[in-house]
């Protein structure tokens, strides 16, 4: 835990890139909210929805396969080397 290379630094953002993601959350989301583009297991950026109500709910579903004896195969991937 107390390694340096555990823990990344906070990026800032230019004002161009801030405006741009502005943009993007004004008018795109809402027109593939409206469009029902994303499905009921999309999390993260969405609206009342993050990486924590996606760990609740996949935590739920493993439980209730292991419960019901059913094989459970989860993958993890990290990629936070790939944007270094």
């Amino acid at each position: 835990m107390s390694d340096p290379g555990n823990y990344h630094p906070v990026s800032l953002g230019s004002n161009c890139c801030k405006g741009m993601e502005h943009v993007i959350l004004g008018d795109t989301l809402p027109f593939l909210n409206f469009h029902n583009v994303f499905t009921s297991s999309q999390h993260g950026f969405r609206k009342l929805r993050s990486t924590i109500t996606q760990l609740l709910e996949s935590t739920n579903d493993w439980t209730f396969a292991i419960k019901d004896k059913k094989s459970v195969d989860i993958i993890y991937l990290d990629f936070v080397k790939a944007f270094d």
